[in-house]
């Protein structure tokens, strides 16, 4: 397994894994029209964007094996005032769940978190219906500090929970 930071060549790639995980982790959270119709277009046209005109603050690492894109992160350092950096994504393809990868993947956002952004807290947001995440981050260390309806892509709302870790730590935790 390799961990890369990702490049334009990797987009298609990331929007696929980013659409196949809300299609089995989003039901019932987002519109069954929109996970089984535009999902995939709309992930595409976001993360060609992404890749083609990051912003200044956007690290995006990729987990590869045998040259597939089996995992995301992608980071926003310094994105609030209050709560720190955003972890905007963290996807791990579903034959990889349970190996470590989005463990892994925490771990490598956090070193560069605190080299490029020292002293600053990081956060999230997680579907509240997510039950697999929220346990994930909180193995992790994160902690619930906020909850919230957002809107959604598809122009859905869902209840949300901000997690946050402190500057200093995103735990190695137990394999995901």
């Amino acid at each position: 397994m390799v961990f890369r930071q990702a490049v334009e060549k990797d987009a298609l790639a990331i929007a696929d894994l980013h659409a196949r995980s809300w299609q089995l982790h989003y039901r019932g959270s987002f519109s069954d029209a929109y996970l089984d119709g535009p999902v995939l277009k709309d992930r595409q046209r976001v993360w060609t964007k992404r890749m083609i005109d990051p912003p200044g603050n956007q690290y995006c690492l990729v987990a590869e094996v045998a040259d597939q894109v089996i995992g995301l992160l992608c980071l926003y350092a310094g994105d609030h005032p209050l709560y720190g950096s955003l972890i905007d994504n963290l996807h791990v393809a579903p034959e990889y769940q349970h190996s470590g990868v989005g463990r892994q993947l925490m771990e490598l956002g956090r070193t560069w978190l605190a080299k490029n952004t020292p002293g600053v807290p990081y956060y999230l947001w997680v579907l509240a219906a997510n039950e697999k995440a929220i346990r994930f981050y909180e193995r992790m260390g994160g902690q619930k500090i906020e909850e919230a309806w957002l809107t959604n892509p598809d122009a859905s709302t869902a209840h949300c929970y901000r997690y946050g870790w402190p500057p200093e730590l995103i735990p190695l935790g137990e394999s995901e």
